[in-house]
């Protein structure tokens, strides 16, 4: 049983670094210090673990040091919106598109909080932007079409 536990951790975990760190987004491991590749990794830890606020903390501390980092917005919009907090989700959701306009994760995360406060029109030009970004599918398209299809 506990190597199934850490196995559905990891996948959880890998997913929630999938769709947070989509390709250009603007966080650069490489040339970023080891202080804030360390807090990002721990921030995906702890949203695999479905630990929120936690993230939220880390992911502000990621902020602070490099205020125009696409991913930490992104995943900070993905915090708060499973708390609920839907006016700061949107706000970071905002943040990251505006540092990376085709952050894939933000465009999903996004479209998802729009969902889940009945933008549906805003949902589908998100999936649409989705769509020309990825010309032969990805990911967060697949799971923002998964997302629209559940409230048809």
């Amino acid at each position: 049983m506990k190597y199934f536990i850490l196995v559905i951790s990891l996948f959880v975990s890998q997913a929630a670094y999938a769709a947070g760190s989509s390709g250009g987004s603007g966080y650069d491991s490489d040339s970023n210090d080891a202080s804030l590749n360390k807090h990002m990794n721990a921030a995906q830890s702890l949203l695999g673990q479905n630990k929120y606020k936690a993230a939220i903390r880390k992911l502000n501390h990621i902020i602070r040091e490099d205020y125009k980092n696409a991913d930490a917005w992104n995943l900070l919009g993905y915090s708060n919106r499973k708390l609920g907090k839907y006016k700061k989700a949107s706000k970071a959701y905002r943040k990251a598109l505006k540092y990376n306009p085709e952050h894939k994760g933000a465009l999903e995360y996004q479209g998802e909080l729009f969902i889940e406060t009945q933008q549906y029109d805003k949902a589908r030009a998100n999936r649409a932007m989705l769509a020309e970004l990825c010309p032969i599918g990805c990911e967060e398209l697949d799971d923002l079409d998964r997302a629209l299809a559940s409230i048809n």
